[in-house]
């Protein structure tokens, strides 16, 4: 009968100490999930955010690789970049360093398609809608990899 009761408590002994192991562990675990999960959320808002900014500029680079009728720096203005420049400052905070270094080399490929010196009367009457065309094509192809950065996470 002692030797009963003995084993009682020490059973009751170990099954408290393996349950308040496994209340730790879980709860670690969720904490970390909870915050993972709340990572992704706040990734997936400042991406949607940042490729908002960029929607009209992809828009009508599409319709001008098609007809070459626009000049690049009318379809990007300073107006239309300053939003743009803003929306990636509140995306840059996602990224580690490795990431961020990234986005903004691919940040200034695209500056440098967008902002090259275009605005010349030489330059405006002598390009074609060709010219325009493919310039289209390679502004909205580094548009293209810039927004590659702001894929939503599952």
């Amino acid at each position: 009968m002692y030797c009963s009761l003995f084993s009682a408590i020490i059973g009751a002994i170990t099954g408290g100490i393996i349950g308040i192991v496994a209340a730790y562990f879980s709860g670690r675990w969720s904490r970390a999930t909870a915050l993972e999960a709340i990572r992704i959320n706040e990734f997936n808002k400042a991406a949607a955010a940042f490729c908002t900014a960029f929607v009209d500029t992809k828009r009508r680079l599409r319709q001008n690789a098609e007809d070459g009728k626009e000049l690049i720096f009318r379809i990007i203005t300073p107006d239309v970049f300053d939003t743009q420049e803003k929306a990636k400052i509140l995306f840059e905070p996602c990224f580690d360093k490795f990431n961020l270094e990234a986005l903004n080399n691919s940040w200034e490929e695209y500056i440098k398609c967008s902002f090259t010196n275009h605005t010349s009367d030489d330059f405006i009457f002598k390009n074609s809608d060709e010219e325009r065309k493919d310039q289209s094509r390679f502004c909205l192809k580094h548009l293209e990899n810039l927004l590659l950065y702001a894929k939503t996470k599952p």
